[in-house]
């Protein structure tokens, strides 16, 4: 208000009014303003405590504590440990449901059993997914005994006494914790409390992250670094304006090149995440009042390099053996597998670099070469408006003990169809679109808001959410590549940020009032799609009354 209230008495007549040049007005938003003593410290970073009183806070370059001086917890603990009760219970719900293979657990099933015998294979993403598939089934008793055996088939086989549920269990542990923390990011970028439980309620009740989180898949891991490496980033980011001492500043670099490493090391569309977050570092475009030292951002990419190629080795160590994957590499590293038929025992181990880009040079290729169209494929711009889903399972419509009106058996399918949250899509699709023309609109009218601090605060969180968004749209826009809505959920977590920051501009009286009816209307869509994420049987009738787009076939 203080500074509204500046800018009514520095308000210049019309016929005084002189146009401020483009390229000053944009510099004022990438550019942080000296009076400030924080990287986002605005009117959203006054914390609320239980009866809605304001009281300081020091969010956003400040401290973050989660238990009070007295000992109680404060709101923020309690908001966590609600959203990972509520996420854990909403991915854990008949986990055994479908008891058979769904989609693509057909190939990540095989990547597994291939580790668990030491054969070498080959896929077109890094290998830490796979990896901890491996690692937590084969803790959880994935594989102990050969009668388990399971050899993934072919897509809807029925697992019978195979323990599926150990590697669904690792993708439920990545998913659970996601909520959590998108709710943190959100809470370090400057959000209110209210804003940050819409985020990460999104995040919980998307169908198409709940989906992949609970089937023999590795997006949950994918997604869960890559909401770390915003967080860490933030905290991280804010550190200066803290002058925090060199070991906590140092261990916040190490954490975000870390996250944004392990990001990258399990799908190659993480790559925008390590992007925003190198190109933020080195320029300090939207948060920082001096970007982090040229040592400081050379050290965090040696990191995150060091890290990936780190998994490479362990991916090489664990595949001694000759296996589906030999064809995929050159001859001399053939020779060193053992079982090939073209086995050298003499040949040395040590050819770690020469077989890590030669490796990712062959993913590189091939998945260049995924232009085939496949039939529940779809393109970026139909990720928006979730125009089209993917139907991962179908079960032949089996009969009921229920007869219909005219004394006929009543029969029932069971679907797991991908799409995303109705709800949850459109909302964040209209907020980007929003905030858009709204930076439009502030271009257009710069004469008039030149001297605000506040939006021009505001507006470089906006931008670089905004960028983000679009920045891991980027790749499937330039490239023509066979794609589904699931890769669509990095740029979503994004868009979700965005719907975040645009509560947060109303004012704080009606935040509670929009937070809950957002809230509500995510939860309705949840429960009325929730059927097509649990297998849930319906008849013919009641799945196509959820068909309300022509292409969710």
């Amino acid at each position: 208000r203080s500074s509204l209230a500046i800018h009514q008495q520095r308000r210049i007549s019309v016929g005084e009014r002189k146009m401020i040049p483009l390229k000053s007005f944009w510099s004022k938003l990438v550019t942080p303003s000296k009076d400030t003593d924080g990287p986002v410290k605005t009117q959203s970073n006054v914390d609320y405590n239980y009866d809605g009183n304001s009281q300081s806070s020091k969010r956003n370059g400040r401290d973050v504590k989660y238990i009070t001086s007295e000992g109680t917890w404060t709101v923020d603990t309690w908001c966590l440990v609600v959203l990972v009760v509520l996420s854990a219970a909403v991915r854990l719900f008949r986990l055994g449901y479908p008891p058979a293979v769904v989609f693509d657990e057909f190939h990540f099933g095989k990547f597994v059993n291939w580790y668990c015998r030491g054969e070498y294979l080959f896929d077109i993403h890094p290998p830490l997914g796979k990896l901890v598939l491996w690692g937590i089934g084969k803790f959880l008793g994935y594989l102990a005994a050969p009668q388990t055996v399971f050899h993934y088939d072919k897509i809807s086989q029925e697992y019978e006494h195979t323990l599926f549920l150990a590697l669904r269990l690792a993708a439920v542990s990545f998913g659970t914790m996601i909520v959590p923390m998108c709710y943190l990011a959100s809470r370090e970028l400057g959000f209110s409390v209210w804003s940050s439980l819409i985020s990460a309620t999104f995040m919980m009740l998307d169908n198409n992250l709940i989906i992949e989180s609970r089937l023999i898949l590795v997006d949950s891991q994918l997604i869960f670094w890559c909401v770390c490496s915003i967080y860490c980033a933030a905290v991280l980011w804010k550190s200066r304006y803290e002058k925090d001492d060199y070991r906590t500043r140092l261990f916040w670099l190490v954490a975000t090149a870390c996250t944004a490493g392990l990001a990258l090391s399990v799908k190659w569309t993480a790559l925008a995440f390590p992007m925003v977050i190198v190109l933020e570092s080195f320029f300090g475009l939207f948060f920082n009042d001096s970007f982090l030292e040229v040592w400081e951002c050379a050290l965090a990419c040696c990191i995150g390099i060091g890290l990936y190629m780190f998994f490479f080795k362990v991916h090489f160590w664990a595949l001694p053996h000759s296996g589906d994957g030999d064809g995929f590499m050159d001859v001399s590293f053939q020779k060193r597998l053992i079982g090939n038929s073209q086995h050298d025992a003499s040949l040395s181990k040590r050819w770690f670099i020469h077989d890590f880009i030669e490796l990712n040079g062959r993913m590189y290729v091939a998945n260049k070469n995924i232009t085939k169209r496949h039939p529940w494929d779809s393109r970026w711009f139909q990720w928006i408006v979730n125009w089209r889903g993917v139907l991962y399972y179908s079960e032949k419509a089996i009969e009921t003990d229920e007869l219909d009106e005219q004394g006929n058996t009543i029969k029932k399918t069971e679907l797991v169809y991908l799409l995303g949250n109705p709800a949850v899509v459109w909302i964040s699709g209209l907020c980007v679109l929003g905030f858009v023309l709204w930076l439009l609109f502030l271009i257009r009218y710069r004469e008039k808001y030149a001297s605000n601090t506040w939006i021009h605060q505001r507006f470089r969180i906006g931008i670089f959410l905004l960028f983000g968004w679009a920045s891991n749209l980027a790749p499937y826009i330039l490239v023509d590549r066979s794609s589904f809505l699931y890769h669509y959920l990095p740029g979503l977590f994004f868009g979700e940020l965005l719907v975040s920051f645009m509560v947060d501009l109303l004012p704080y009286k009606w935040r509670p009032v929009v937070s809950c009816f957002v809230i509500s209307v995510a939860v309705a869509a949840f429960l009325y799609w929730c059927p097509w994420i649990y297998a849930w049987p319906l008849t013919a009738q009641q799945h196509d009354q959820r068909r309300w787009m022509r292409r969710w076939d």
